[in-house]
């Protein structure tokens, strides 16, 4: 009966949480919805465009990685850029952005010396939101998008600073989004 009574507790949270979470993405998605025939077209004149079909068509294409990190430099440093810096595919840069993280994380990161890494710190973080929920939905964004910015490749591919990657996982992906002609 206890146990009965604590799953239909999470029932109706998650009921709550899956409402407020569609608001959310709704509300998001609203903008972009007012704007699809524009945004179609957009995607038609892209494709259309001089250079589109170089991602695809290039032997060895630039595969730029975006870390965004805020306090875990001992994670990042031991389990995710291993992990990305022994890819099989080679041509690849790393970006670290901190997140305000400050000099031990920069020391951490430029403690590793391989070219295709460079790190940079933003000098000031998003507000923190009272809820931890949403907090974890956005507090990356700002160091992800600066990272974005800075980024040179083809191909972009976005990591988090606790995260492992197989070897050969990035040989494999672009495999895939050549052979499907996926741009996303």
């Amino acid at each position: 009966a206890e146990l009965q009574a604590a799953v239909a507790a999470l029932r109706g949270e998650l009921a709550t949480v899956d409402g407020r979470l569609s608001a959310d993405v709704m509300e998001a998605l609203r903008p972009v919805v007012a704007r699809d025939v524009e945004n179609r077209r957009a995607l038609w004149e892209a494709r259309a465009g001089a250079g589109y079909d170089e991602p695809f068509e290039h032997p060895d294409p630039l595969v730029s990685i975006v870390v965004p990190t805020r306090s875990r430099p001992e994670l990042l440093c031991t389990r995710s850029l291993p992990s990305l810096l022994g890819q099989t595919h080679s041509n690849l840069e790393v970006i670290v952005v901190g997140d305000c993280a400050g000099p031990e994380t920069a020391a951490a990161v430029r403690s590793i010396a391989d070219p295709r890494l460079r790190f940079h710190d933003l000098s000031q973080r998003l507000a923190p939101q009272a809820d931890a929920r949403r907090q974890w939905h956005v507090g990356s964004v700002m160091a992800r998008n600066e990272g974005f910015r800075l980024a040179r490749g083809h191909w972009r591919l976005s990591f988090d600073d606790d995260d492992e990657l197989a070897p050969g996982a990035v040989v494999r992906l672009l495999a895939v989004a050549r052979e499907r002609r996926a741009p996303v």
